[in-house]
């Protein structure tokens, strides 16, 4: 309970998962402490690693920190060590209409996923946080930071959210579910 909150990112750092949103979120908070893990690789890792530099333990424990993608069998596990996985955050009309795969598979693996409230999303999940996913507003940083709060509020339930996850992956996003 003492150790940071550890949140991972995967992707391939594009305008559509809002990177840059989540770059900025990362940059105003100022809660708890919390380790943020960026994997992948893309076009908007350098500009993220360019702002976030500060961040990466020069100067005591490191706030965030950036892993390429490594082999692609390990990356369940390595997601599997954090406890919360982040989604998308982007604006763009795609982004509004998508489910990306990192919330199906964050969910899979019963982690709880904080992404972008939007309308992809069925009301009843985005009405209810229990279910395994803790929203914020698309766009908007100050909103990514007000979801981690509460993760950090909820710290003691979150292998509860994670089992919550998994339920709502079997029930509306598992293949037997989308057949």
């Amino acid at each position: 309970a003492d150790a940071p909150l550890e949140l991972a990112f995967f992707g391939t750092f594009i305008g559509l998962q809002g990177v840059d949103v989540l770059a900025r979120a990362i940059l105003q908070y100022d809660g708890p402490p919390t380790h943020w893990r960026l994997i992948g690789e893309g076009p908007m890792k350098a500009e993220c690693e360019r702002l976030l530099a500060p961040l990466v333990g020069a100067d005591g424990p490191s706030r965030v920190s950036f892993e390429g993608w490594g082999p692609l069998p390990e990356l369940p596990g390595r997601l599997a060590s954090a406890e919360a996985i982040l989604g998308i955050f982007g604006t763009s009309d795609k982004a509004l209409r998508v489910i990306p795969n990192k919330v199906y598979q964050g969910l899979a693996i019963g982690r709880a996923v904080l992404t972008a409230s939007t309308p992809a999303f069925l009301p009843a999940l985005r009405a209810d946080e229990a279910q395994g996913l803790v929203w914020a507003k698309p766009g908007e940083p100050g909103s990514i930071c007000a979801a981690v709060a509460r993760l950090h509020q909820h710290r003691d339930q979150l292998p509860a959210l994670g089992q919550a996850a998994r339920t709502s992956y079997e029930t509306h996003y598992s293949n037997r579910a989308i057949a």
